[in-house]
């Protein structure tokens, strides 16, 4: 993930993964919770409460477009929508965890008053997400100046990058634990550490530590990811506690919750005036958003901490959400971005556009005092990173100027006769770039 391309969209990104999250965990939940007749429950158990229907919801929200991801990243889908979908996928899955402790924490302590039950949500949540989030992010900044100022590379030689590894994973759980210790949520806590981490701790590691740590930390990711699926694998052999209505009544419900915040949210951005120049969330780049919500292991990993009698009802909802919608949703992406018309770019376009877009990311506030206060402190070598960020801005500029009269004859990407688009700095490029081969396509299907 580009960083300009990032901060460019963030505004999608945040109302995205917060607003659209706390809708679509609403909608799902209602849904549910109103739909008892179809809702028959196997055993005689009674229908889902409402606090345990807003829990389904928040759990069943968490979405997981690896499938998408991997596909867009093959194919150079245009970055801007490959960077919505995976910036708000990463938040998403933090928004739900919190909102699905939240409604679990009202199953047993709800008058069955829907106010007073959302008041409470909202009220925990809120208080939830902001400690968990400045736990993590101070840890985060103490690791950072650890190794800002001890140089553990130099002090304990015979150890190589291993002593450096062991004390940058220990900072990266031991945010996790006193979260928990302090009733937050560590998970929470522990994307915010990585944040910063990544953003400042990774920067002041020797050569050698930096490789060891991206290559250790990729391979715990993919292993945990797999030891998931191997156990939602294993769990499809099991009895199924839940009707075939129940299921597709829920996948509908889902497919309905994410439409009722992509759009909504897609048509006020587009109204709005930005207070930076970026480019509009077109429509085909909605339905590609809307399109792109594959439920994954965080939702079948919550499930099983579901509170209450209907725990294997839940799971067994869960596993068949996440098998359908990889399954369909995944296996159509591909046709539905030729059908859209989704653009496409090589590596060397990308690394042009997002050159261009670092001066209006640049104006951001937060992109502002980041560079301007939290590097100088919290990073040892800051003046390599500027020499380098304007080493490429140069380089850029020399292209550019030799490519402009070439570029200018380029017809407009997939954008059709009907379709004019506010064309923001940056986008122009973007838009005069030529289409990628069907035939990589083609190759991918």
């Amino acid at each position: 993930m580009r960083g300009a391309f990032f901060w460019a969209n963030i505004d999608k990104i945040m109302l995205l993964a917060f607003v659209g999250t706390f809708v679509s965990s609403l909608v799902v939940g209602l849904l549910v919770f109103a739909a008892e007749s179809v809702l028959t429950l196997p055993g005689g158990h009674p229908g889902f409460s409402l606090a345990e229907a807003l829990t389904f919801g928040a759990l069943i929200s968490a979405t997981d477009p690896v499938a998408t991801l991997a596909i867009f990243e093959q194919l150079n889908v245009d970055p801007h929508v490959f960077n919505i979908v995976f910036g708000e996928s990463v938040l998403n899955d933090v928004v739900s965890i919190v909102l699905f402790h939240t409604f679990a924490n009202c199953i047993h302590h709800t008058d069955g008053n829907i106010g007073s039950t959302m008041a409470t949500a909202v009220m925990n949540f809120a208080f939830i997400f902001a400690g968990s989030s400045m736990v993590g992010f101070f840890l985060g900044c103490c690791s950072a100046l650890l190794f800002k100022h001890v140089r553990l590379s130099t002090q304990a030689v015979e150890h190589g990058p291993k002593l450096e590894l062991a004390v940058f994973l220990i900072f990266c759980y031991a945010p996790f634990l006193l979260a928990e210790c302090l009733g937050l949520s560590g998970i929470v806590a522990i994307l915010f550490t990585g944040t910063a981490m990544k953003r400042y701790t990774f920067n002041n590691l020797s050569l050698a530590a930096k490789q060891t740590v991206e290559t250790f930390v990729s391979l715990l990711a993919h292993v945990a990811e797999t030891l998931i699926f191997i156990d939602l694998g294993t769990s499809a052999w099991q009895t199924f506690r839940a009707s075939l209505a129940l299921v597709i009544w829920i996948f509908l419900s889902c497919l309905v919750a994410r439409a009722a915040h992509v759009y909504p949210i897609g048509w006020l951005l587009n109204a709005s005036r930005p207070a930076y120049p970026r480019s509009r969330f077109e429509t085909p780049d909605m339905h590609m958003v809307w399109f792109a919500g594959l439920r994954g292991a965080i939702a079948y990993a919550l499930s099983s901490q579901f509170p209450g009698p209907h725990r294997r009802c839940v799971m067994s909802i869960t596993m068949w959400m996440v098998l359908s919608s990889v399954w369909i949703l995944g296996g159509a992406t591909v046709p539905v971005l030729k059908w859209l018309g989704i653009r496409r770019m090589e590596s060397e376009q990308l690394k042009q556009l997002s050159l261009t877009l670092e001066p209006a990311v640049n104006r951001l506030r937060l992109v502002h005092w980041d560079r301007k206060y939290m590097l100088p402190f919290l990073v040892r070598n800051v003046a390599e990173l500027t020499c380098e960020s304007v080493e490429m801005q140069e380089n850029y500029s020399e292209e550019a100027a030799g490519a402009e009269s070439a570029r200018s004859g380029i017809r407009m990407g997939l954008v059709t006769s009907h379709r004019q688009p506010h064309v923001a700095p940056g986008d122009a490029l973007l838009s005069t770039l030529p289409e990628a081969d069907d035939d990589a396509v083609d190759e991918a299907e």
